[in-house]
């Protein structure tokens, strides 16, 4: 699998100034199968091996597939994904490598067989963060600068995120921080990392998930964007396999939103079981969100280039999720952020190019972190502690750091609040509210997508919209009678629980059944009332209403009224 590189920007560290393997890990550990976060994404030296015909097995048979097919071109699998019926294989050096590949290509049973990689990480309430002065920003800046600037107070507002959960696959959080504790619904690792979920020994993590969510309006520290939504940790070793086994946790943990910091660079295609594992998530409503390149290209890498494939920028339908980009506080793409039509939208990731404050200010661990170590590039350069921790309140586990890393968690946190404005909506549809109310000059850009996310304007057209069918019931009671025509009386209504908007009440279709017949349509009338004749036997009457937005209730296949005539 490919390894991911983390996303904070280039700079503040350098596009390869995260933590390399020797940083995180003990000596002991075998350097091609670590679990280390950060350092420059790449090969790990395994190759990923997908068989097809895997629909309708179970899980034990696609796993006996897949080692089955190891097996006959001489090696064995190292850890199997049965969703996407795909294995790591382990391998020497690269001829072997090839050798293997093209054994495994002989078997009619295989669809692909491509190298694994592991990712890098890319770098209103009463909270200070929105009234004190940043720490080391010029005079009048506060910390949540980008706040207001992204219209979101205005959507807090409406949908405060209550009951919204954003899953973030990073590398862990420091669980005692203390915007961050309470709010934690669940924390888990995949792969073999160091600690437990609830430590972050990078600083990545931390911070990012702190944008996303934090305590709010607790009158301390922070805010994130998703107001009062909760946290679905998921400490990945950001191996292809582990990234895509990372989303569908976040997706059974009831996530309603991923965030991805990190990508695989310069990758023009995400392996099948990554694909899938998006496809999947995107079917069950959740929203992917994923930072672009942090660095200036038009090649964003995966899974940034899986949600908005080249090209499809454009197209406002068009993707899985959001590709997110970094804007400066003066509205234009910072200049160590991704392009191009890998875009979808945009959020603040920085202050301003080389300027003081040196990020947005997040959460940041207690302890020490690979941001505040040294460490050499493979190429030999060797990047600087970041010098990011600050003080802010008396307290030191806050920290500035910026690049698309920063960006896409408060877009994820205002797709939570689009949500929580609408959960009627499917992800598909919060997609595209995010980028058609984006904040831009004219239509979509390379620059910054569809815009820089406007939360007030997306929360409010997300109310607007009426997709939940009235309700009608009868005033009359089921009875016996003589009488050969009967007075029906119903009342309807179309509920919408706040903030929704409701369209009203159109009318409402009457269906009559007589003697166990089908139910036939008689006639409708939004007054609530209507003469019909009545036949001998039982007959039974049911409604159905339609709002102005063309909702239907369902065909009745029942009755909800019961006359016999004698």
């Amino acid at each position: 699998m490919t390894r991911t590189s983390l996303r904070p920007t280039a700079g503040l560290l350098g596009a390869t100034a995260l933590l390399c393997a020797a940083a995180a890990l003990p000596a002991s550990a075998p350097a091609a199968d670590s679990g280390q976060l950060g350092g420059r994404s790449g090969p790990t030296g395994r190759l990923l091996v997908t068989v097809r015909g895997a629909d309708g097995l179970s899980t034990t048979a696609v796993e006996e597939r897949l080692a089955d097919v190891a097996r006959r071109a001489g090696v064995r699998t190292a850890g199997t994904d049965p969703a996407a019926a795909t294995a790591a294989v382990a391998a020497g050096d690269a001829d072997d490598r090839a050798r293997l590949a093209a054994r495994l290509r002989q078997d009619p049973r295989v669809v692909e067989v491509v190298p694994e990689r592991r990712a890098a990480l890319r770098g209103l309430p009463n909270e200070p963060s929105l009234s004190q002065q940043d720490p080391g920003a010029p005079a009048g800046v506060v910390p949540g600068w980008w706040v207001q600037r992204m219209n979101i107070p205005a959507a807090w507002d409406l949908a405060n995120g209550k009951g919204i959960k954003i899953a973030v696959i990073d590398s862990g959080v420091d669980g005692g921080h203390p915007q961050l504790a309470p709010i934690i619904d669940q924390a888990q690792t995949d792969g073999p990392v160091v600690g437990n979920a609830q430590t972050d020994e990078v600083g990545h993590g931390t911070h990012v998930a702190s944008l996303a969510c934090a305590a709010f309006n607790d009158g301390a520290g922070l805010v994130g964007a998703g107001g009062r939504c909760h946290l679905i940790v998921i400490k990945s070793e950001l191996r292809d396999s582990s990234v895509a086994s990372s989303i569908d946790k976040a997706v059974a943990a009831g996530a309603d939103a991923i965030v991805m910091s990190f990508g695989v660079d310069g990758v023009a295609s995400a392996p099948t079981v990554i694909r899938e594992a998006l496809q999947r998530a995107a079917a069950e409503g959740v929203v992917p969100v994923a930072a672009a390149a942090d660095t200036a290209t038009t090649e964003q890498g995966y899974p940034a280039n899986t949600l908005q494939p080249t090209g499809s920028g454009p197209q406002i339908d068009a993707g899985l999720g959001l590709t997110v980009t970094a804007a400066q506080a003066d509205g234009i793409r910072a200049s160590f952020a991704g392009y191009g039509s890998q875009i979808s939208v945009a959020a603040y990731g920085t202050y301003s190019a080389g300027g003081a404050p040196g990020g947005l200010l997040g959460a940041f661990p207690a302890t020490k972190t690979a941001f505040e170590e040294s460490s050499t590039n493979p190429d030999g350069t060797v990047n600087p502690p970041c010098g990011c921790r600050v003080a802010f309140g008396g307290d030191t586990r806050y920290a500035h750091l910026q690049g698309t890393s920063m960006a896409a968690p408060i877009v994820a946190g205002i797709v939570g609040l689009v949500r929580d404005a609408n959960p009627d909506l499917p992800a598909a549809t919060i997609v595209r509210l995010i980028k058609q109310t984006a904040t831009r000059a004219g239509g979509y850009s390379d620059q910054l997508g569809w815009g820089i996310v406007n939360a007030g304007a997306a929360v409010d057209a997300a109310r607007q919209i009426d997709l939940r069918a009235p309700k009608a019931s009868f005033r009359n009671r089921s009875r016996r009678t003589s009488a050969t025509r009967l007075r029906l009386s119903w009342k309807a209504t179309d509920p919408a629980p706040k903030p929704l908007v409701a369209s009203g009440v159109k009318t409402v279709d009457v269906y009559r059944s007589v003697r166990g017949g089908r139910f036939r349509r008689i006639g409708s009338g939004k007054r609530g009332r209507l003469t019909v004749d009545l036949p001998r036997g039982t007959t039974r009457f049911a409604l159905r209403g339609v709002d102005k937005a063309g909702n239907r209730a369902p065909r009745p296949a029942k009755g909800a009224l019961t006359i016999r005539r004698g």
